[in-house]
């Protein structure tokens, strides 16, 4: 009967002891979490200050330098540009709101894939310019013609995409020059020269990235 009661003193006490530990545990991780704090996030001037979502973090330091995609529609309303997404990155933060710049854009690699025909050609260009803010931007470009190019046809149309990319080059900064690829009309520009040279199905800035 005393081996017993001894048995049984001995497994409350560690179930008492298995609980207490549980609850500490949760405790700290209870504590941890109410460390952290929410922060807004806010698109330049340039994109008039939009809210593009929220992030978490302990320390202010640490939410800087995050990056956040943004999908063009979400910003603009407009849904012709649901296949553009932009990419902001985290450049200041005050209080809880964390101010981010517009990094580059990209498009829908689907939304290509429905307007390329095997009778046409892609033209591609990668080039680079500078912002009067001394950033070097990334810039790619897709021409789809109608029908099959020759490769004197598209050394033509590759320089009128160099043609409309260069005044822009050391005149605006970055981020306007980044609002100008997305909502501007330097396609239409690209577009409107590109076919005196040849018959085309689409014209797209496919890319831009703020590099170094």
């Amino acid at each position: 009967m005393a081996d017993e009661k001894k048995a049984s003193a001995k497994q409350e006490k560690t179930e008492s002891a298995t609980v207490e530990k549980k609850s500490v545990v949760k405790k700290r991780g209870v504590d941890k979490w109410k460390k952290k704090t929410w922060y807004t996030l806010i698109a330049s001037k340039e994109f008039d200050r939009k809210e593009l979502g929220t992030t978490v973090a302990e320390k202010p330091q640490l939410v800087m330098g995050r990056t956040v995609a943004v999908g063009v529609r979400q910003l603009s309303g407009d849904p012709k540009k649901s296949h553009v997404t932009l990419i902001f990155k985290v450049v200041d933060v005050k209080g809880n709101k964390a101010y981010c710049d517009a990094i580059g854009h990209e498009i829908k690699d689907s939304y290509l894939r429905k307007f390329t025909r095997r009778r046409g050609s892609k033209v591609e260009l990668v080039k680079f310019i500078e912002s009067s803010d001394n950033k070097k931007i990334k810039i790619k470009t897709i021409i789809l013609t109608n029908k099959k190019s020759t490769g004197k046809k598209k050394t033509a149309l590759r320089k009128v995409i160099t043609d409309k990319l260069d005044p822009i080059s050391k005149k605006y900064p970055s981020q306007e020059i980044i609002s100008e690829l997305v909502f501007g009309s330097l396609v239409q520009k690209i577009f409107s020269d590109a076919k005196k040279v040849e018959p085309l199905k689409r014209v797209e800035i496919t890319k831009s990235r703020i590099v170094g």
